[in-house]
């Protein structure tokens, strides 16, 4: 994934009482380049192939949404601990790129990828819980590795 350093921090609602905490987020482009390998069908249309694939969603709007307990650690402090997490999001425009479709037959492949491209949002309902998945991954052990060492007073000063 490239792009994720230019995403955009647009706001936090912090619920203490309730351990509760939603914040949003605003990215312009974000490229995925994986590997793939397919064999099924999309919407409507048999899709076969394998290898290099370039997925780029741009205007994405994302939550991270947690619930957390605190933990009493040795040193007598209490951290967060993330007890649930999602992340939803909406993205304003997809483009596929899917290379050696149809054992690198170029006609079908062209005409697979600009059936996926110009049906990209019936696609996202497809690939986005993957990538909501994925991303929410990302967030969490960021977060997790953050709440490890400082404390929940420190986050959350009364003061």
């Amino acid at each position: 994934m490239h792009g994720l350093q230019h995403t955009k921090f647009v706001k936090a609602n912090v619920d203490i009482k309730k351990s509760h905490c939603q914040w949003g987020f605003f990215l312009d482009r974000l490229v995925i380049l994986c590997k793939y390998n397919v064999s099924g069908q999309v919407l409507v249309l048999p899709i076969t192939g394998y290898g290099d694939a370039n997925i780029t969603v741009s205007n994405v709007t994302f939550s991270y949404i947690y619930d957390w307990k605190l933990e009493k650690k040795s040193n007598g402090l209490e951290y967060v601990v993330v007890t649930h997490n999602e992340m939803p999001f909406e993205v304003g425009d997809m483009k596929i790129k899917l290379q050696n479709l149809f054992n690198g037959d170029r006609l079908l492949g062209d005409n697979m990828n600009r059936f996926l491209n110009e049906n990209w949002q019936e696609i996202m309902k497809e690939l986005g819980p993957a990538m909501a998945e994925t991303l929410g991954e990302i967030f969490r052990r960021t977060l997790t590795s953050m709440a490890e060492v400082v404390p929940f007073k420190n986050i959350f000063p009364k003061e």
